[in-house]
């Protein structure tokens, strides 16, 4: 069940609202929930009304859609410092899918309402979110692409390597959530991503429970078919 919890959320720190000004944030802070969902809990329904969005404060939500063979195709997961649902507010105020949080979670809830009134007062508001919505849709696309043009492995692969941050060599990570969720996102069945787990053994990927280890980051993105990462002394203009 959702229970209601009492701190409010740096929105500054968010990609939605990271470029408002200060009286702006107040006034969403203001009128925002902080609210715990359990894993599990259904946020919202597709087709109902779009009352809120939410922003992640901890935790993560899982976006997805029903599908006529009766499963569900995860559109998206999304953790700290991203938004869920804004896009409502453009498409006739209503959700587009569903989502439910995918371990204990905090969001902050914004109404409508709130938003409605300080994009009227404050246009940039508006922009923030326009560009929001279009780092998520390049995400979709990039995913739809992947699971076009690329196996389960490389999928795996690809996803993996977007987590490490160490360098070209190699790199030590904890996966972000549970490996049934990641499976969905990668348009797996959560057997498939344990053989591809295994069969990426031989690239150099180590599963130790949770915690994923690299041991050759070049060789991981040549078996992804992906352009090596450029070298240089000097700045990147």
């Amino acid at each position: 069940m959702m229970r209601e919890s009492g701190s409010a959320s740096p929105l500054g720190d968010t990609r939605l609202f990271g470029h408002i000004g200060a009286r702006a944030l107040d006034t969403l802070e203001r009128a925002g929930r902080t609210q715990t969902f359990g894993k599990g809990d259904l946020l919202f329904r597709r087709g109902e009304k779009a009352r809120y969005f939410f922003l992640v404060l901890s935790g993560w939500v899982r976006v997805y859609r029903d599908t006529s063979a009766g499963e569900q195709a995860v559109l998206g997961v999304f953790g700290p410092g991203e938004s869920v649902a804004e896009a409502a507010f453009f498409l006739g105020g209503s959700y587009p899918a569903s989502a439910e949080a995918a371990e204990n979670t905090r969001l902050l809830a914004v109404p409508q309402g709130a938003l409605t009134g300080l994009i009227a007062d404050d246009p940039s508001v508006a922009m923030a979110m326009m560009g929001s919505m279009a780092q998520h849709l390049r995400g979709l696309v990039n995913d739809v692409e992947r699971l076009k043009t690329r196996n389960g492995e490389q999928r795996l692969g690809l996803f993996i390597l977007e987590m490490c941050r160490s360098g070209p060599s190699g790199c030590s990570v904890d996966l972000p959530y549970e490996k049934s969720l990641i499976a969905g996102r990668l348009g797996m069945r959560p057997e498939s991503l344990s053989r591809a787990f295994a069969r990426l053994d031989r690239e150099g990927v180590r599963l130790d429970g949770n915690r994923v280890t690299v041991t050759d980051i070049r060789r991981l993105e040549d078996f992804c078919q992906m352009a090596p990462r450029r070298r240089s002394s000097s700045p990147e203009r």
